[in-house]
């Protein structure tokens, strides 16, 4: 049986000075975070929403819109605004938006950008740490980390977001700020050449 790999301080901190020292990348942050801090709410300004949508889906490489005969931009703005007090949830870190969001729209599951919209607006506007970014890179290699199966979380928000803080426990990361955004960050960065499916 293949050894877990470890995670440290350390290996944390050298990823952000990587990412940092990578102009797209540590563009394509700043650009997300300057948007959500200048459209933090959602309500009745559709334009707001649609760019914030547009901006975290370009940006995270979601391709929520790789389809533009099943999923609406506008739509989805619309759907997401009546979401009854999103911004309530979005600041407490209900965990349960991921997955109404990632629902929203008939015939779609859109789980990595639902998983990125909340953690973006979570951590850049309320400097809170409630979500981790769902996405294929880090689905696909949370294996190597914890003792786990794809099949047991693909889909099941609540579930992954359980085996994200099991990678942080395991490896005695708890406590730190922003935990789950630098750990979903180290293992997206360090594995994000492979090729990988879901």
């Amino acid at each position: 049986m293949k050894e877990l790999e470890k995670i440290t301080i350390n290996d944390l901190d050298s990823v952000e000075k990587e990412i940092t020292a990578s102009k797209v990348y540590s563009e394509d942050i700043v650009c997300a975070r300057e948007l959500v801090l200048r459209f933090p709410k959602h309500g009745n300004d559709v334009i707001e929403t649609m760019s914030k949508i547009a901006v975290i889906d370009a940006l995270n490489n979601t391709q929520t819109f790789r389809n533009k005969s099943v999923v609406s931009l506008r739509k989805l703005a619309f759907l997401i605004n009546e979401i009854k007090d999103i911004d309530g949830r979005l600041e407490a870190g209900d965990p349960s938006l991921v997955s109404e969001i990632a629902e929203i729209y008939p015939g779609r599951k859109l789980y990595s950008f639902a998983s990125k919209y909340c953690a973006i607006h979570n951590q850049e506007f309320y400097i809170k740490d409630s979500y981790a970014k769902y996405d294929k890179v880090v689905v696909n290699n949370l294996p190597r980390f914890i003792k786990t199966t794809k099949k047991s979380y693909i889909h099941k928000y609540d579930v992954y977001i359980k085996k994200i803080d099991d990678v942080i426990t395991n490896n005695g990361l708890c406590g730190i700020p922003l935990i789950r955004k630098k750990v979903d960050q180290y293992i997206w960065w360090k594995y994000r050449k492979e090729k990988t499916t879901t």
